[in-house]
C-alpha cells in the first residue's frame, strides 16, 4: 500500500492497543486497531493489512479463531501474522502456529522486538507473496451490447467453482453494475478519482471495494453525475491495487478508445471483446479488433456474441467469425449466449446474476461455459 506498510493491530486492552498503535506509527507504518476478533476479520474484509499483531485471549472469537479463518481465505492465507500473549508455555505456542500463525511473542513484550519480527516478516513476505490476479477485460464493440451483464454473470460463474473474484467498473461516469445487483452503495471509484494517481495506495482503493452476497468483491462506477477524471495513471494504481490478493480481477470497461482504455487493456490476460449477431454490431466489433491489432493485443482478444432480444434475423456463429476476419474453424468468437430478456430482468430485479438464480437456462449455461473457458486459458498463464 504504496511507501508505507499497514498494520492492524488487534487487541482488547486499550493501553497496550494505543502503546503499540503510537510505536508503529511513528515507526513508519499506517495503522489501523481492532478491540476484538470480529472487529479485525471485519477492517480485514474492508482492506487487507500487510501484516496483523493479533492477541490470542479476546472476548468473542479468540486469536487462534481469527488466525483460522484468515488463512482459510486465498487473499488473507498468507497474510503474515504476529501473536501476542501472556501466555508463554511450549503447548500455547505449538497452539498459536498450528492455527496458522507464522511468530509468536509472549507479553510483555519488548516493542523493538515486536517491530523487528515485524519487519523480518514484512521483507520475507516480498519473495512469498501470494500470486497476483489474472486480469480479464470486458469491453463492447460498441454502447448498449450487455458488456456489464456478461461481466457479472461470468464473474457469479466462477465465484460459483470456487474462485475469488474482483470486479471493477472502470469508468469516470455513472454506470449500471449497482442496478444489475439491485444495491445501493455509499463508496465507489468516484472516491478514488477524487484524489490523485499517487494517493491511491493499496488501502485506499481496497476499503472502497464492497462485497455482494453471492462472495463477488465489487468497485463499481460513480454513482452521482460529478465530473471525475480517470486517467491512465489513475488506471493503472487502481489495477495495480486490486490485483493482490484475488485470483481473478475483470474489469467492465466502457470502450477500446484512448490512453486509459489502452492501459487498461495492456495489463489484461484475456480480452473479452462482446457483440450482438446483427450486422452493425459485428462491423463495430471488426473495427475494435482493428485497433487491439494496432496495439499488439489482438493475441489475447476473444470474442463474445451475445444475443438482447430473440429475432429471426440473427447472424450465426461461421457468419460472425467470417465477417470479422476469422479463420473458418479458429476460436475467435468462443461463445454465443442465447436471448432471455425476462430472466435477466427478474436478475436485474433480484440483485441476482442468472448464472446463480437460473442456471439451467441456456443463457446461464453459455455464460458459465464462458467462465469455464476464462478458467481453463489462464491458470497456466
Amino acid at each position: 500500500m504504496g511507501n508505507k506498510p499497514y498494520a492492524l493491530i488487534v487487541d482488547d486492552q486499550a493501553g497496550v492497543l494505543e502503546m503499540l498503535s503510537l510505536f508503529f506509527q511513528r515507526a513508519g507504518f499506517d495503522v489501523e486497531t481492532a478491540v476484538n476478533g470480529e472487529e479485525a476479520l471485519q477492517k480485514v474484509d474492508e482492506a487487507v493489512p500487510d501484516i496483523i499483531i493479533l492477541d490470542v485471549m479476546m472476548p468473542g472469537i479468540s486469536g487462534f479463531d481469527v488466525c483460522r479463518q484468515l488463512r482459510s481465505k486465498p487473499q488473507t492465507a498468507q497474510l503474515p501474522v504476529i501473536m501476542l500473549s501472556a501466555k508463554g508455555e511450549v503447548g500455547d505456542k505449538v497452539k498459536g502456529f498450528e492455527a496458522g500463525a507464522d511468530d509468536y511473542v509472549t507479553k510483555p513484550v519488548a516493542r523493538q522486538e515486536l517491530l523487528a519480527r515485524a519487519n523480518a516478516l514484512l521483507h520475507r513476505a516480498q519473495y512469498t507473496k501470494a500470486p497476483t490476479a489474472q486480469v480479464i477485460a470486458f469491453v463492447g464493440a460498441k454502447g448498449g451490447v450487455g458488456v456489464t451483464t456478461v461481466a457479472i454473470n461470468v464473474a457469479a460463474s466462477m465465484i460459483g467453482s470456487g474462485k475469488s473474484v474482483t470486479l471493477v467498473e472502470l469508468q469516470a461516469h455513472p454506470g449500471t453494475m449497482i442496478y444489475h445487483l439491485n444495491m445501493v452503495l455509499a463508496q465507489d471509484i468516484g472516491d478514488l478519482l477524487a484524489l490523485s494517481p499517487s494517493e491511491l495506495n493499496w488501502r485506499e482503493v481496497n476499503r472502497r471495494v464492497v462485497q455482494h452476497s453471492s462472495g463477488l468483491r465489487l468497485l463499481t462506477a460513480p454513482q452521482d453525475s460529478a465530473q471525475y477524471s480517470l486517467s491512465s495513471e489513475h488506471a493503472k494504481a487502481i489495477i495495480d491495487a486490486l490485483m493482490i490478493r484475488t485470483e481473478y480481477l475483470l474489469l467492465d470497461l466502457p470502450t477500446i478508445a484512448g490512453e486509459v482504455s489502452r492501459q487498461a487493456l495492456e495489463e489484461a490476460d484475456k480480452i473479452i471483446l462482446i457483440t450482438e449477431p446483427e450486422m452493425v454490431s459485428v462491423k463495430a466489433a471488426h473495427a475494435k479488433l482493428q485497433t487491439l491489432h494496432d496495439w499488439s493485443l489482438a493475441d489475447r482478444t476473444r470474442v463474445v456474441v451475445l444475443s438482447r432480444s430473440p429475432a429471426a434475423s440473427l447472424m450465426r456463429r461461421e457468419e460472425v467469425q467470417t465477417e470479422l476476419g476469422f479463420p473458418p474453424g479458429s476460436e475467435g468468437v468462443i461463445g454465443m449466449i442465447p436471448p432471455a430478456p425476462e430472466a435477466f430482468q427478474q436478475a436485474s430485479q433480484m440483485g441476482i446474476p442468472v448464472t446463480v438464480s437460473k442456471p439451467h437456462i441456456l443463457s446461464a449455461r453459455a455464460l458459465a461455459e464462458l467462465a469455464e473457458w476464462i478458467i481453463k486459458h489462464t491458470q497456466d498463464i
